[in-house]
């Protein structure tokens, strides 16, 4: 019915929208550890063990890899969505 032909682009657009969050969100975690606002920030300014932890490279290679696999996730389902289309008797569910 119409209610059901409704729901599929308000689904389509959400999930849209989520996919593209996770790719902004992996590609900060990617670019932010190398950059100043990473060693100037309050949280590490007022807590000197969290400045030292922060400084390390295996840190912020972890962060970057979090970062990767986040944006990875991110386009991968912006992929699924817009170039890969499903059959026609396939019903999509969030």
């Amino acid at each position: 019915g119409p209610l059901q032909t409704r729901r599929i682009p308000i689904a389509f657009l959400t999930r849209l929208l989520f996919a593209i969050y996770f790719v902004e969100t992996g590609l900060l975690l990617i670019v932010g550890p190398w950059t100043e606002w990473w060693s100037r920030n309050l949280f590490a300014q007022l807590l000197p063990s969290l400045q030292l932890v922060m400084g390390w490279l295996f840190t912020r290679l972890a962060v970057n890899l979090l970062g990767c696999v986040t944006a990875f996730a991110g386009l991968s389902e912006v992929w699924r969505l817009l170039v890969r289309r499903p059959y026609a008797g396939s019903s999509s569910t969030l």
